[in-house]
């Protein structure tokens, strides 16, 4: 049978909600823009798509993050 340390098991409990927290925060924007960029694709909409991808790839540390020249 294995004996774990109090500490162990309120480390766990305190990292766990934040893991989670922290991947519904990720998932949800990542939905969110992904819809974004669909309507506006389909609307012909290409500012609106380039900034929408540009936040997509930023979100998901792909690129710097520098705007695109106009």
């Amino acid at each position: 049978m294995a004996r774990l340390v109090q500490n162990a098991l309120t480390a766990v409990s305190l990292a766990y909600p934040m893991q989670i927290l922290m991947i519904a925060v990720s998932v949800g924007t990542s939905v969110g823009i992904n819809a974004l960029l669909s309507k506006s694709i389909g609307a012909g909409q290409t500012e609106l798509t380039g900034r929408a991808a540009l936040r997509l790839l930023n979100a998901r540390g792909m690129c710097g993050g520098e705007e695109p020249e106009k």
